[in-house]
């Protein structure tokens, strides 16, 4: 468990460039073995300029649960997230609108498709201080929900 932090970090950071084109920065990956909680702080995802910011998150913490062995499914007793800061923007309104995310979603529908389904069971969500700004470019005007919980 000591070199899982490490592990988890380089993976993410890998995977999401890989299956995303984004680039992701994270801050300190922590795992607590007796709670199986694992903790990423300062986490970035940015837009397809490698640059600029489409997802910010303070505290990522998941607390796994035993019974992901029993059940033989991810299954997580917690998720949490401290000061997400989540930026959309709407480039056209055409039949098949295009998002700040669309190259992202395109990526992932494209992907090969798995046979066997992803089995998961995710429980007690949490979201502390969030932040989400929507810039509609189409109608110039920016909505911003924020300090949510």
């Amino acid at each position: 468990y000591l070199f899982l932090p490490v592990f988890v970090k380089r993976m993410a950071i890998e995977q999401v460039q890989q299956q995303t084109g984004r680039k992701l920065d994270i801050g300190e990956v922590s795992f607590s073995p007796f709670s199986l909680a694992l903790t990423a702080t300062n986490v970035r995802l940015y837009e397809a300029d490698q640059k600029t910011s489409a997802l910010a998150v303070q505290e990522l913490r998941v607390n796994l649960s035993m019974t992901s062995v029993f059940h033989r499914a991810l299954v997580l007793d917690e998720f949490y997230l401290t000061a997400p800061d989540v930026h959309l923007v709407r480039y056209s309104a055409t039949q098949h609108s295009r998002y700040n995310v669309s190259d992202v979603l395109d990526k992932i529908a494209a992907a090969p498709k798995s046979d066997a389904p992803l089995r998961f069971s995710v429980a007690n969500i949490q979201i502390s201080k969030g932040t989400i700004v929507f810039d509609d470019q189409v109608f110039g005007k920016q909505f911003k929900l924020t300090d949510f919980r």
